[in-house]
């Protein structure tokens, strides 16, 4: 479908054009809107109500109607908030309230769940939570259904494998991983098989680098379950706590080493070259003197995305590592795990303790947790002066880990960059990331 500015003046029309500057072209969400009319799905909205009428129908017709009434309320609401009409945001959250009634109703039956339509439809829904949040748990729980979804696949059988399924499964693997780390879970996208499905959609060498980098984010939510396993639980025997705990930090180091000859091979390419730049920063203007900071330029956009992925998913990994760490490595605390030695610290807390308390490695993976925290941050002036229509989500989810690593920290550059953060970064970032 060629969407093109409206001639006849229908708003629903206009609604759709203004959201596609929201949408990666190419991603699902664009991919299903290009197999729709625009007349299917302005018709959406003229008679919203219309799938909830014949509860015998649901199978077919809720679930043929069910995207594009959701779409049309996802790009009636943003086009409502951000120019400040009231009666438009109220027309697409009567429109949004009808769609999330239509799921409901298409997942009361088991037929419909793996259904394309619906794991659009609750991505649609999850990305309007992201741009203009409605409640703050919200965005999270849309997240956490996709990955129910998923779990109903088995990504080995061919009919879940067209190409539309494969363009959603690229692109809600952010969505899933993010809302997995941030609860707790293991991810459904660590098991082999969704792997190799991911794997075997790969075009060309710079999506395998990315996807390179998805997979051990997946790991690491396995891991973090294996970690807060290790302080939640009561151990009685020290060999099983022990025996745990290893195991959690080889594989831990494994992915720690993976990452480091990823991106050993990664900047080995002249495509992927970068080069540090030293500003003040008109956010420091007031101060009397302000801090020079060190910022990134790239050549283009996109390297500048994968770069905040990588440090993304090495801030997770040194984050498990830290806190497997001992404080003090001739110490075992097997009578209380809940103890700090597996309590995750702040990035400056180590520094807090005693000289005899201080484990070397885990003040190391501290600290470099705090410099991948702050290489994101060296990213987002070229990412921002770029002005990407379409900001990659993994920007999103950089910079909100990076905040979640720096906001607390007690050094001076790290203070600097969180003010940056709190200064510049809203422009390149989901609103909901802001929430929390």
């Amino acid at each position: 479908m060629s969407i093109t500015p409206p001639l006849k003046g229908d708003e629903f029309e206009i609604y759709i054009c203004y959201s596609r500057t929201h949408l990666r072209p190419g991603a699902a969400i664009d991919l299903a809107m290009q197999n729709h009319r625009l007349d299917d799905l302005v018709t959406a909205g003229r008679y919203p109500t219309q799938t909830l009428t014949h509860k015998r129908m649901v199978d077919v017709s809720t679930t043929t109607n069910l995207f594009p009434l959701t779409l049309l309320s996802f790009a009636t609401i943003l086009y409502g908030i951000r120019h400040h009409i009231s009666s438009t945001t109220h027309t697409g959250y009567t429109l949004h309230s009808t769609a999330l009634q239509t799921l409901n109703r298409t997942l009361s039956h088991p037929s419909c769940h793996t259904s394309d339509a619906v794991l659009l439809s609750v991505a649609t829904l999850a990305i309007l939570e992201a741009l203009v949040p409605t409640s703050p748990k919200a965005y999270l729980n849309h997240m956490l259904g996709l990955e129910r979804l998923l779990q109903l696949r088995d990504p080995t059988d061919s009919k879940y494998t067209s190409p539309l399924s494969l363009a959603l499964y690229k692109s809600v693997r952010h969505m899933v991983l993010f809302a997995a780390l941030t609860t707790g879970r293991s991810c459904v996208l660590a098991r082999r098989e969704w792997k190799a499905v991911l794997r075997g959609c790969c075009r060309g060498e710079e999506e395998g680098w990315e996807q390179d980098l998805f997979d051990v984010l997946a790991d690491c939510t396995v891991l973090g379950v294996g970690r807060d396993r290790l302080a939640g639980e009561v151990w009685g025997e020290e060999e099983g706590f022990r025996s745990l705990r290893d195991e959690l930090l080889r594989r831990s180091l494994g992915l720690r080493a993976q990452l480091y000859v990823w991106k050993r091979r990664w900047e080995s390419d002249e495509r992927n070259v970068y080069v540090e730049t030293r500003t003040i920063h008109r956010a420091f203007a007031p101060d009397v003197n302000p801090p020079t900071l060190t910022f990134f330029e790239f050549s283009n956009e996109s390297v500048a995305a994968m770069f905040m992925l990588y440090n993304t998913a090495l801030i997770h990994v040194l984050h498990i590592l830290s806190s497997l760490s001992p404080q003090n490595p001739g110490t075992h605390h097997t009578e209380h795990p809940a103890s700090p030695l597996f309590i995750t610290q702040p990035t400056s807390a180590a520094h807090d303790l005693p000289p005899e308390l201080r484990d070397p490695a885990r003040d190391e993976y501290i600290a470099a947790e705090r410099s991948a925290a702050l290489n994101i941050c060296r990213c987002i002036p070229y990412y921002s002066a770029c002005a990407p229509i379409h900001t990659s989500p993994v920007v999103h989810w950089a910079v909100k880990t990076a905040w979640t690593t720096l906001r607390r920290d007690e050094f001076a550059e790290g203070k600097a960059m969180t003010e940056y953060l709190r200064a510049e970064s809203r422009e390149v970032t989901a609103t909901v990331l802001w929430s929390g």
